[in-house]
């Protein structure tokens, strides 16, 4: 999965419009245990730009996983 600091990548594509395209690569992420709150805030903008029901993801997620600064 690569060792850098997530919420830089987040920035660079979501910069370019493009952030639905990892959204594969962050579940990856959080299938494999990830705690990082940049993965989760990416996911949350995904599902709230793309009204993907992001009633479901909010409620599901552990809000101390969320940064919401």
């Amino acid at each position: 999965m690569g060792n850098f600091p997530i919420d830089k990548l987040v920035h660079e594509v979501e910069q370019r419009n493009r952030l639905k395209l990892i959204l594969p690569w962050l579940e990856a992420h959080v299938q494999s245990g990830s705690q990082d709150p940049a993965v989760f805030n990416a996911m949350a903008k995904i599902y709230i730009d793309s009204n993907s029901n992001p009633e479901a993801f909010l409620k599901d997620t552990n809000v101390s996983k969320l940064n919401l600064s």
